[in-house]
């Protein structure tokens, strides 16, 4: 204990004494923390500063006339509405060409087009011939723009969409109940009831029909959901059997690689057969010639022509097989061909056994080299062009078949995703229609109790009961109705921004960042000359509380810094000061051990790819549940997830015993850090030495080259520079000479 105390007293008394390492050392400090200050107040509000996003808005709205001669148009309603909101920066657009090529060119977010039979579709809804048609809008977006403005211009259009939704549900019933004041007001109290009566049962048929329609069109709905799923699987098959279609024909395609570098080989062999051949023939003529022909060359005549014979019947026999495979002219020319020189060369065999006359001998031999020349030709410039001629058109029609499949896989695909955004859209219309479809039950189940009612009372209650029912408002029906469900938002645990809520990310990143930086500015291995019998895990502890002092250091200072400067949301400010205080102790734990472990080079990259890890796996900005699964399984093992999950405890509030769980699993990270350390250094540090010193020869690795700077600085200090000569002068030769004067 006392030489671990020794050696953290040497090293504070080493930078607390020393103007240069005391101002690195609070240096690092500031700027790791600044890292996090800098990001949490750059995202302090974002969500709160929509109104710089810019959204063009184009009213393409003809407008409607209704049977009363009145003129509507809600598109100059809804933008009248848009300039009143001052969550967005809401413009209008001269032209949809202009709307169109501002969001093209990135000049703005994004763009809403207003159909032209919007007031049309909206108002026009309950005529017998509006064919049940929808008002729509046209949205256009940027995406390349920025990611997250994105995001916030589709929350603003879906926002847009539910208010037009919820307009649209409160003027067809706001129209419906107009009607129906209007016939009491033209009816009066006489023989109204009856008439009253009638209408409210048509159109309480009219709405069950409506109804029904509605019923149908989503079952047929449900029915092309069915269709689209097993459409989408037989694509998905068809795309495999055009994956292994590809396959098979890169396969064959290979094959007749093969087959056209055999024939390559085989057509050589053929050329030097065919060439050997024509020369012993001449070399045998060149003797009949001169009248030299002896006994032995008769024998050896004899030979020439039993071998050439054989290689002949050889050839044969080939092209007999490649004619089964290939019917061509050519081919039964050139066998024909070496029919006439197997001919041929039988009659030279027999007179040379016969009768060797050499007049005649001689002729046969030149009719034989005849035809062996003209065989050759005829195989290098007829069959051999056409056979490379038929294996080419092959590649080239296989390749056109590959090219083929591969456009039908990529047309299926393109299908698929056209399937896909066909049943998005089939459901958002269900959706909407479920919306109006709870509307129209609603009204005709108030109808139908109120007909029921009608039916049982006397005369004079019935006008009581319609006048009633028919004479309230239609405007406050209308609003009722657009808005039969009424939600009521309770925030568990309500985040004051956005920057509090990421500041849980920032501060344990900032940590682990200073964490990093001193493995790389303070050395690991402590200056033990002046102790005695020191141990290993001596030498661990005293550098390491070096380490463990700046990373204190940072964390009260940043903790401080965000609560009482920059005012993060902190419901327990003593116990955000001790889980920092925790996490620092964490993290400089992990990478001194790594450096101390693997040394300096593998230990400072072991200590990033953890970070590199941790910032896309450990939960801290995204939920765990919204990363990619081959990566979720990483979160368990990353201490950036309980770190960041204890901070979310203290600064938005306690859940049950959560802190004390997180913190306990951060203290399992710690034990693994030093077991590697402590433990695991010892018998691998002989290995890293190896490694180090493999490094070192390499000439650009290594830690070598600090020791030799520190050994070059020695010899420097040992020499003096000589202003007048312009050169250093050994210390000790001038004094040497000094005393010899």
């Amino acid at each position: 204990m006392k030489n671990i105390i020794k050696i953290f007293i040497k090293d504070l008394k080493s930078i607390c004494t020393n103007f240069f390492p005391l101002l690195i050392c609070g240096a690092l400090v500031i700027i790791a923390s600044c890292y996090a200050v800098f990001n949490i107040f750059s995202n302090w509000d974002p969500y709160g500063n929509t109104d710089n996003l810019t959204i063009l808005v184009y009213n393409n709205d003809k407008g409607y006339t209704a049977e009363d001669g009145t003129e509507y148009n809600q598109g100059d309603s809804i933008i009248e509405n848009l300039k009143e909101n001052k969550s967005i920066d809401w413009k209008v657009a001269d032209t949809k060409n202009a709307l169109i090529e501002a969001v093209t060119n990135g000049d703005v977010y994004a763009g809403i087009v207003i159909d032209e039979d919007f007031s049309k579709d909206m108002l026009d809804f309950l005529s017998a011939d509006s064919g049940f048609q929808k008002p729509e809008i046209t949205y256009y977006d940027n995406g390349k723009k920025n990611a997250v403005a994105v995001k916030v211009t589709d929350t603003a259009v879906e926002t847009l969409q539910s208010t037009i939704n919820k307009t649209f549900l409160e003027t067809v019933v706001k129209t419906v109940m107009e009607q129906v004041s209007d016939i009491v007001n033209e009816s009066g109290e006489e023989n109204a009831a009856d008439l009253i009566i009638s209408k409210l049962t048509s159109i309480n048929d009219n709405l069950v029909q409506y109804d029904q329609i509605i019923t149908d069109f989503t079952s047929e709905n449900q029915e092309m959901h069915g269709k689209l799923d097993i459409a989408q699987r037989e694509l998905e098959n068809v795309q495999g059997d055009i994956n292994n279609g590809i396959s098979d024909v890169q396969s064959i395609q290979g094959g007749l690689t093969d087959t056209k570098t055999s024939y390559q080989q085989f057509s050589a062999t053929m050329n030097s057969l065919l060439g050997d051949m024509e020369n012993s023939l001449a070399t045998v003529a060149s003797d009949v010639q001169n009248s030299r022909l002896l006994t032995s060359d008769i024998d050896q005549l004899n030979s020439i022509l039993n071998k050439t014979l054989t290689d002949v019947s050889g050839l044969y026999d080939t092209a007999m097989n490649v004619r089964k495979n290939y019917s061509s002219e050519t081919i039964k020319t050139f066998i024909t061909a070496i029919q006439t020189l197997n001919s041929s060369l039988i009659t030279v065999q027999q007179v040379n056994i016969q009768a060797p006359d050499l007049s005649t001998l001689d002729q046969a031999l030149g009719n034989c080299a005849s035809q062996i020349s003209s065989l050759q030709d005829t195989y290098n410039n007829v069959v051999t062009p056409e056979i490379n001629g038929v294996l080419d058109n092959m590649n080239m029609v296989l390749e056109n078949v590959t090219i083929t499949m591969q456009t039908l896989n990529n047309l299926t695909g393109n299908a698929g995703t056209l399937f896909s955004n066909i049943d998005t859209t089939i459901t958002y219309t269900d959706e909407s229609l479920a919306q109006v479809q709870t509307v129209i039950r609603e009204i005709s189940s108030k109808l139908q109790n109120v007909l029921e009612e009608v039916q049982t009372a006397s005369d004079s209650e019935k006008m009581q009961i319609l006048v009633s029912f028919l004479t309230g408002d239609a405007d406050s029906y209308g609003k009722y109705f657009s808005e039969i469900i009424q939600v009521d938002t309770n925030v568990v645990f309500p985040v004051d921004n956005y920057g509090s809520a990421c500041s849980v990310f920032y501060v344990v990143l900032a940590l682990y960042v200073l964490a990093l930086i001193l493995t790389s500015e303070l050395k690991v291995e402590a200056d033990t000359t002046e102790l005695t019998d020191v141990k290993p895990y001596q030498t661990y502890f005293g550098r390491y509380l070096t380490f463990w002092l700046l990373g204190f250091i940072q964390s009260l200072l940043l903790s401080a810094f965000l609560v009482f400067i920059m005012k993060i949301q902190c419901q327990h400010v003593i116990t955000f000061f001790v889980v920092n205080a925790i996490i620092s102790f964490v993290f400089t734990n992990i990478t001194y051990s790594c450096v101390k472990t693997f040394g300096l080079i593998y230990g400072r990259t072991l200590a990033t790819i953890l970070v590199i890890f941790q910032m896309s796996t450990g939960g801290c900005t995204y939920s765990v549940e919204q990363i990619p699964s081959s990566m979720r399984w990483l979160s368990a093992y990353m201490p950036f997830t309980y770190c960041s999950n204890a901070l979310r405890e203290v600064c938005f509030g306690y859940t049950n015993y959560d802190l004390s769980i997180y913190l306990g699993k951060l203290m399992i990270f710690v034990a693994v850090s030093l077991f590697f350390g402590l433990v695991v250094r010892g018998p691998i540090y002989n290995l890293m030495v190896f490694i180090d010193t493999r490094l070192q020869e390499t000439g650009i690795m290594g830690v070598k080259e600090e020791e030799e700077e520190d050994e070059e600085e020695e010899e420097y200090d040992e020499e003096e520079y000589d202003d007048d000569d312009g050169e250093y002068i050994d210390v000790e030769e001038r004094e040497g000479g000094d005393r010899n004067e």
